[in-house]
């Protein structure tokens, strides 16, 4: 399987593009890197020339970081939608597991990864060099692929499972799916969910009604 890879690697203090461009070589991918604008990124993810985009960039919970500003999740997940055929999108920053959430919620993109907290440069970066070689010898299977990252970064560096990568995809895009399907159709139906307190209050309030009319009656 022959992947079409977009490398979006913009300069802002970090040192991995040599060896992460390395690593996906066998991909030809494309190469954003240097002075690298919003504007720009999500024009070539929306063209939808790609499977694979990677951002390898600082982020924070539904940002990521760009050479003129930051790219809000929603603006991602516009382009990835127009897009249409992103199989893969990897935000390799800092507390991207949020916008990679929201993305895989809102698109269909099959698999989604990003960091649940704070990485260093070193892990963000040996990753990804371990996913794009294992890729290579695996292409069909991103699940795989990325246990095998996990897997070596656990043993290098000693780092908690919860600490890794969280990779979207499979079962859990079906229950999403049919979470949002009965939303809709209740939200057609007209059915609105009472909460319990209400539903006893206005019980009360029927109740103390009726006293009040009963003792109004027997005082007359």
């Amino acid at each position: 399987m022959a992947y079409r890879v977009l490398i979006i690697v913009p300069e802002v203090g970090l040192d991995t593009r040599e060896e992460v461009v390395e690593a996906a070589s066998g991909f030809e991918p494309t190469i954003l890197s240097g002075v690298v604008t919003r504007q720009r990124v999500l024009k070539e993810i929306a063209e939808g020339g790609h499977d694979i985009v990677y951002f390898g960039t600082h982020g924070r919970e539904h940002v990521l970081q760009m050479s003129d500003g930051i790219i809000e999740e929603d603006l991602l997940e516009h382009a990835v939608r127009k897009a249409g055929n992103v199989r893969v999108l990897f935000l390799n920053a800092c507390r991207s597991a949020h916008a990679s959430a929201e993305v895989y919620n809102n698109s269909n993109v099959t698999y989604s990864i990003g960091w649940p907290g704070d990485v260093g440069n070193q892990v963000a970066k040996q990753w990804a060099k371990l996913f794009f070689e294992a890729l290579r010898m695996a292409p069909a299977n991103v699940k795989e692929v990325s246990g095998i990252a996990n897997d070596a970064i656990i043993k290098s560096y000693r780092r908690d499972s919860s600490e890794l990568p969280i990779v979207l995809n499979g079962r859990l895009g079906l229950v999403l799916a049919e979470n949002r399907r009965l939303q809709d159709e209740m939200k057609r139906a007209g059915i609105v969910r009472v909460p319990t307190w209400m539903v006893i209050s206005n019980i009360l309030l029927i109740v103390m009604l009726l006293l009040s009319l009963l003792l109004l009656t027997a005082l007359h």
